[in-house]
């Protein structure tokens, strides 16, 4: 009795393998640049609750070695998406330009 095989438990091979090279280049680019984003949030801040986004995208990078939850789209894929996009520099650069107005630098004619 020969079941079919459904799909690989490997992410990356299933991505290879439905998608091809190209699909995987741009999963592969996605994730680089997720972890690059949430490694700038990590180092902006070197607070202990910024470290959350780096760690999910390891841990998602990692998961993926033996499950297929990029292809899948299920709970993890749109934490996934969500931590990605969430660590854009676009987001929170009007906040870094809000407390820069909000630093009080008294005039030289003040005492």
């Amino acid at each position: 009795m020969n079941e079919p095989i459904l799909y690989s438990h490997n992410g990356y091979h299933e991505i290879l393998v439905s998608l091809g090279a190209v699909g995987f280049l741009l999963a592969f680019g996605f994730l680089a640049t997720g972890i690059k984003r949430a490694f700038y949030w990590f180092k902006r801040s070197r607070s202990s609750k910024d470290l959350w986004p780096l760690a999910f995208l390891f841990f998602f990078s990692l998961y993926n070695l033996t499950e297929c939850t990029i292809l899948l789209q299920d709970l993890e894929w749109a934490v996934c998406v969500a931590t990605v996009v969430g660590t854009d520099r676009a987001l929170f650069a009007p906040d870094a330009e809000l407390e820069e107005e909000l630093v009080f630098v008294p005039s030289e004619g003040t005492t």
